[in-house]
């Protein structure tokens, strides 16, 4: 495997799945607090998609997914699917307000999708050409997500590239079509010899918070805040104008 940016680009292109180009625009809206930390750690915080943090069963449906094998039940793939960590976005530079989890004072930022995920994919990560993904969401109805994820022939999400594994944490629901997401998809894989992940921080009940380190500067574009903000944002607003983004 190669370790240098040209073979980065190679793999940026190929790992970037659904009709989202070098020019796509995408938003994001923040918790202002938790954005802050990030900007002066150098991180960005990615979480665990599964129904503890999107209180929905069919968010990352292999993780609890049964099998049935000789009759026997199993939960096959809850230790490989507990692995990925995600960040969504939006096509919509309208979405609402009260979306993405957000909690407190909030922020809105514009970035183009293949800066974010240019920056987030690391080198230093041996792996890295199997454990950074992105791509736009696909939404379905509920029961055709339960049917194809609770299927018994378990084997066919087995195969060697790992994408099937990818492709069911990229498929949502279709009362979430609204949010025409954008995700951005890390797979933490610590073992193998490969010590990159262990300069993140993973916390939160059930590890459910990957801190994975990211550059920000010249990453955001512009920038809002909520009209109905009760801090001061003096702060993070000085920090996103030092990163080269401007206020909406």
């Amino acid at each position: 495997m190669e370790f240098d940016e040209r073979t980065k680009k190679q793999v940026l292109t190929s790992n970037i799945y659904g009709d989202v180009t070098e020019d796509t625009y995408v938003w994001r809206i923040f918790s202002a607090q938790y954005f802050f930390e990030d900007l002066k750690n150098d991180c960005m915080t990615m979480v665990m998609p599964c129904y503890d943090t999107q209180n929905d069963v069919l968010e990352n449906p292999l993780r609890d997914s049964i099998s049935d094998i000789e009759g026997q039940k199993y939960k096959l793939f809850l230790n490989m699917m507990s692995h990925y960590y995600t960040q969504s976005w939006s096509l919509r530079p309208d979405i609402s307000w009260n979306h993405f989890g957000t909690v407190g004072d909030k922020v809105r930022v514009k970035c183009k999708a293949y800066n974010l995920f240019d920056n987030l994919m690391n080198i230093s990560d041996r792996f890295y050409m199997l454990n950074y993904h992105m791509a736009k969401i696909k939404y379905d109805h509920a029961s055709s997500i339960q049917q194809k994820y609770n299927d018994k022939d378990y084997e066919s999400f087995l195969e060697s590239s790992g994408l099937a594994l990818v492709e069911s944490l990229m498929i949502l629901q279709n009362k979430w079509v609204q949010e025409e997401e954008v995700r951005l998809l890390y797979d933490y894989q610590p073992q193998h010899n490969n010590t990159f992940p262990f300069t993140h921080k993973i916390h939160g009940n059930i590890n459910q918070f990957c801190s994975h380190v990211f550059d920000w500067q010249d990453v955001i574009e512009e920038y809002e805040f909520d009209s109905s903000n009760s801090n001061d944002q003096s702060g993070l607003e000085s920090w996103l104008t030092a990163y080269g983004a401007k206020k909406k």
